[in-house]
């Protein structure tokens, strides 16, 4: 709640709860410091929304789990065949698709650039300066 609904976490007085303990098998027991005025309950219409997919609560401790592994438990390996999946994602970019066709070799260099987001644009216009 603090990091997806930083707004009503700050109004909730069950600030150290875990998910199970403010479920009560009937809904969500949600307590806060004050009324809500009229505008934050949309907030609350969305905090619902995001923990309505919770299902199987019980009363175990929270906990992490890593969601690249079956077990839910990291592991380097894990970690390394994730970072090299992204690898192959970008490897199997169409990169020839830039430099086959018969175009004038500044478009070539121009597009090589944008798809490396390199270009200089108004957001980066001193990347490239050298002082």
């Amino acid at each position: 709640m603090r990091q997806q609904h930083p707004e009503l976490f700050t109004l909730s007085q069950q600030q150290h709860a875990t998910v199970a303990m403010m479920w009560t098998g009937q809904g969500w027991n949600l307590f806060l410091r004050r009324h809500l005025n009229d505008w934050e309950m949309e907030r609350v219409a969305e905090f619902y929304n995001s923990v309505a997919g919770f299902n199987n609560l019980n009363g175990e401790e929270d906990r992490l789990e890593w969601s690249k592994d079956k077990n839910g438990k990291f592991s380097v390996n894990s970690a390394y065949k994730e970072l090299n999946s992204a690898v192959v994602k970008e490897r199997d970019w169409p990169w020839m698709m830039i430099w086959k066709p018969k175009i004038p070799y500044k478009v070539n260099c121009f597009t090589w650039l944008l798809a490396k987001e390199a270009v200089l644009t108004q957001e980066n216009p001193l990347k490239g300066v050298v002082n």
